[in-house]
């Protein structure tokens, strides 16, 4: 936010100074009563007769109107000009250096654009604009607050359906670009609730659906999600409730468990049901609800009985289940009750509830860092000691948890001490702790 103000605060400054430099250029030489020559400025005192020719210049002098003309000074004004232009070019950096020039481009010409080319700045450009508002402040907080009605503000309702049209043929396109791909399903989302559109709203949440088969896990989670239709819950009840009776595979399952949290954000009749889930006899129906339940806590806010019902999963005989309790218990507590609970996850003899209070650090410090504020340092030193632990998931949580904390100048002082042990995993053969420690040495030898 600070250099968000810098930006506008030396643009507004600049902005200023060029008005005021345009202003005098245009306005402070007027005639008051001088009679001069309109090209050169030489007063003229003598009675003329029109039409008639300066004497110091030559120029031409149809009538006494033009002796009394305000002299303009266009070198000065193009100064301001460029000024301005200045002040406008740092006004808009806040927005265009993380997303580019589309993000100021007009939101028609973009989705105009995307007809005949999904170039990457056209993308990103209406993806900035959906997401973010003219001062850089975000319409929603993350994915999780896709259905804020604050996104619907970023186009009209016709530019929506334009959009919608636009994208719905290229979701199947397997030439499509990965990241214009991801960006299509939201919008394809958005543009089904926001375009006022049956037969768009009818098609998109058709083809929402038919991503539950990609290839791609991000697809088929996505798929799951976008999919609810909050005008019609009952119905996305029914068809989330028959896919979970009749799922294939566990990755179904996982599927319809994050779209029954998706119900669960508006209706009440989603928690419900994952609290029912928590029962259920298949061990990949209780690990999705547990899962499920952290993330509505963490956006609805606290409930006691959900809280209660999480916890007491403590002792389920499923490993799965007592990894996601941990990571879920994270997301419902205030930080002074989190990490407390996070360092007996990563200190118990239990390798599930280490594996879960290894993945719950990792997710507080590297990938929601805001939340790692009050981070207790035993926290490294746990993670620098796990680094070369014999489970994949623990050694990876570690490495990722020290290159989280190496990125805060507070917590970086809590990874100092431990260089040395660090340095030491810098050629590790599992390739994604070796690119933690390589972040991590990075941001330390800054």
């Amino acid at each position: 936010m600070t250099a968000l103000w810098l930006y506008l605060g030396s643009a507004i400054a600049l902005a200023i100074v060029a008005c005021m430099l345009a202003a005098w250029a245009c306005f402070s030489d007027r005639s008051r009563g001088r009679r001069r020559c309109p090209k050169c400025w030489y007063s003229i005192h003598e009675s003329l007769s029109y039409p008639t020719h300066c004497s110091e210049c030559g120029r031409e002098i149809a009538r006494e109107k033009d002796l009394h003309r305000t002299r303009r000074r266009w070198k000065w004004i193009g100064a301001s000009a460029i000024v301005l232009f200045v002040a406008a070019f740092i006004a808009v950096q806040p927005k265009v250096q993380p997303f580019g020039w589309g993000s100021m481009t007009p939101m028609t010409a973009l989705i105009f654009l995307l007809q005949f080319d999904d170039t990457d700045w056209v993308v990103r450009g209406i993806e900035s604009q959906i997401n973010y508002d003219l001062f850089h402040r975000r319409r929603a907080p993350d994915f999780l607050d896709h259905w804020n009605p604050a996104k619907e503000k970023a186009m009209w309702r016709w530019q929506w359906r334009w959009l919608g049209r636009t994208i719905l043929p290229r979701l199947d396109d397997e030439d499509l670009d990965p990241f214009a791909r991801r960006n299509y399903f939201d919008w394809i989302a958005l543009c089904r609730d926001f375009a006022g559109d049956r037969q768009l709203h009818a098609e998109a949440t058709e083809a929402l659906r038919k991503q539950m088969s990609d290839e791609a896990p991000w697809a088929r989670n996505r798929g799951w999600m976008l999919a609810v239709d909050y005008s019609d819950i009952d119905g996305s009840i029914d068809w989330l409730l028959e896919r979970l009776e009749n799922a294939p595979d566990d990755d179904a399952i996982w599927g319809a468990m994050m779209g029954l949290r998706v119900v669960a954000w508006r209706d009440r009749r989603g928690v419900d049901l994952l609290l029912e889930f928590l029962d259920h006899e298949h061990p990949r129906m209780r690990s999705g609800a547990v899962t499920n339940l952290g993330f509505v806590v963490h956006r609805n806010g606290f409930e006691a009985e959900i809280h209660d019902a999480v916890d007491a999963m403590k002792d389920d005989e499923d490993c799965d289940v007592r990894l996601e309790r941990i990571r879920s218990l994270a997301f419902m507590l205030t930080e002074e009750h989190m990490w407390p609970m996070i360092v007996a996850a990563m200190e118990s003899e239990d390798i599930c509830v280490r594996r879960g209070g290894f993945g719950a650090g990792n997710t507080h410090v590297y990938e929601w860092r805001g939340r790692a504020t009050t981070m207790p340092a035993r926290i490294v030193e746990l993670a620098v000691a796990s680094i070369d632990d014999e489970d994949e998931a623990i050694r990876r949580s570690a490495a990722w948890i020290v290159a989280g904390a190496a990125t805060d100048d507070r917590r970086r002082q809590m990874v100092l001490p431990h260089v040395e042990a660090i340095e030491q995993h810098a050629e590790h053969e599992d390739l994604s702790v070796k690119q933690a420690i390589d972040a991590a040495l990075r941001d330390l030898r800054r």
